[in-house]
């Protein structure tokens, strides 16, 4: 408990005054009890917090994992895009060099083969678009896992699985032969 605390004043003469004429004196005694139920509460208190806390640090943990899962599949969407791109630049490439041969012997115009220079030029254009957004990509998601952003990483494998469908008697014959109460007596 606090120490108790007393208080003496006089209101209109000085305190050390011998005068019998005094105005009002205060007498003043204050004692601090702590509430009985205020531990409890505290408790309580400290408790939801520390409640709070630990599901604002899984929520945390999750928005990473969130965040870093829809990274990656940024990545192997730039990685698909940028396969494709190389692809279709090849395309155009044969097909500047027929057009160039076709208009080398007569038939052609020039006009196709420009058409085709500047669908490459474009191609090329979105492949470093595509090569940039990649090295951003791939420092974020060093930055979410606290790794150097110099750090390379691979080609971004992603595996699509069919659906599964299974039948009734298929899945109570799978369900029979992995039942725990059964294994344990064999």
């Amino acid at each position: 408990l606090d120490d108790p605390t007393f208080l003496f004043r006089t209101i209109g003469n000085q305190f050390d005054c011998k005068s019998t004429f005094a105005k009002e004196r205060r007498y003043k005694f204050q004692q601090k009890f702590p509430f009985p139920g205020k531990l409890r509460l505290a408790g309580e208190i400290a408790h939801q917090d520390l409640k709070f806390m630990e599901q604002r640090e899984i929520k945390t943990h999750n928005d990473l994992v969130l965040q870093t899962k829809t990274l990656f599949f940024q990545l192997h969407f730039n990685y698909v895009a940028q396969q494709i791109n190389k692809q279709n630049s090849k395309i155009v490439s044969r097909l500047i060099d027929s057009s160039s041969s076709i208009y080398k012997s007569g038939e052609g115009s020039q006009a196709d083969i420009l058409k085709s220079q500047v669908e490459n030029q474009m191609l090329y254009d979105e492949l470093i678009l595509l090569k940039t957004e990649n090295d951003t990509l791939v420092a974020m998601i060093n930055s979410i896992l606290n790794q150097s952003q110099e750090i390379k990483l691979g080609k971004p494998n992603v595996k699509y699985y069919k659906p599964l469908n299974f039948y009734y008697k298929t899945l109570e014959q799978m369900a029979m032969e992995n039942r725990p109460e059964i294994n344990g007596h064999k």
